[in-house]
């Protein structure tokens, strides 16, 4: 399952309200899906954490966290190329610019970064 994990810094937190940041969230979470061909499974997870401080770091920031090189989805070993990473980050991008340039929004340009866990175990009950 992979997790938008986003903190977001006390400037975009004065800037942006939480429905905004959510809005945005949900469409990183769809461009989530997309690329790494898992629509259908409908298996994206949401972590928003408030940063206390903040230094030398964008004021939101995006980490697409998942576990790979596992048979997650019935569909062969999930481990998305740096291809496909790269083209995730550029559409995260490209929603930000959309969703926060219609709202006259001036909290800077995200970090987006996928991170990729390997070798490690997980387990979840379903909720």
């Amino acid at each position: 399952m992979p997790q938008v994990y986003a903190i977001i810094g006390k400037e975009a937190q004065r800037e942006c309200t939480e429905l905004e940041i959510d809005a945005f969230l949900e469409r990183v979470g769809l461009c989530v899906s997309k690329r790494f061909d898992i629509v259908e499974e409908q298996d994206i997870a949401t972590t928003v954490i408030h940063a206390a401080r903040t230094k030398g770091e964008a004021q939101i920031q995006i980490e697409i966290r998942y576990t790979a090189g596992t048979d997650e989805y019935g569909k062969g070993i999930f481990d998305p190329s740096v291809e496909v990473q790269e083209a995730l980050i550029d559409d995260i991008r490209r929603q930000f610019e959309r969703h926060f340039k219609s709202l006259h929004r001036r909290v800077g340009r995200p970090s987006v970064w996928c991170k990729p866990y390997r070798g490690g175990a997980f387990h979840v009950d379903k909720f």
